[in-house]
């Protein structure tokens, strides 16, 4: 387990960039991320081999965005309340039609702390590793306002989604509090509202 200080997270925050076109066939731009935050938990992240359970930490791994930046799982975790993982693919038609809900969430909810990333680990292809042409198409299709990440060397998704789509929401401090397999959208509202209410007590 790793206690990521602030200091770490600084740097990583300022290393991961400003806004950058992908480039290719599809028109989509990576967000700009800030080149500061405050972290509103304590994050706690594990960056050995053990699991990917409710209750366990979240893996602190580096996973490249569409426009190859590498982002961490610590960075992700420090400027949110709450944050819901979707980990997916582009064969699989669930994951698909998630995204549009994705979406409405983080319009709903950013408000209030809650962050949301797709991590996409093989294209429209099963066994073909996802890479940042795929990841902007994904991107344009669903008018994604937010961090998508691709997993093409399995850093995350074969560790943590016993099938795809596997959903994790995740506390303030890195602790996996939901872990849902397949498509249960109220589930997954449901626990990541929970934990947004918790945050304000």
């Amino acid at each position: 387990m790793r206690r990521f200080d602030s200091a770490t997270l600084l740097f990583l925050v300022a290393c991961s960039g400003g806004e950058i076109d992908v480039g290719g066939p599809c028109q989509w731009t990576c967000p700009t991320l800030p080149v500061t935050a405050v972290c509103v938990g304590d994050p706690v992240l594990d960056t050995g081999a053990s699991g990917c359970d409710v209750g366990d930490a979240l893996p602190g791994v580096f996973l490249a965005d569409c426009c190859g930046r590498l982002t961490s799982m610590a960075d992700l975790v420090c400027r949110h309340r709450a944050l819901v993982i979707e980990l997916g693919a582009g064969w699989c038609q669930e994951c698909r039609e998630q995204a549009p809900t994705q979406v409405a969430w983080h319009s709903e909810y950013a408000g209030q702390g809650l962050g949301v990333v797709t991590v996409l680990k093989e294209t429209d292809t099963a066994g073909a590793p996802a890479n940042r042409e795929f990841c902007a198409c994904w991107g344009e299709d669903y008018a994604v306002p937010y961090s998508l990440l691709i997993d093409p060397a399995d850093e995350l998704t074969t560790r943590c989604a016993p099938a795809l789509p596997t959903t994790l929401v995740v506390d303030a401090n890195g602790r996996i509090v939901s872990k849902v397999v397949g498509g249960d959208v109220a589930e997954i509202e449901a626990s990541f509202q929970e934990v947004l209410e918790g945050s304000r007590r």
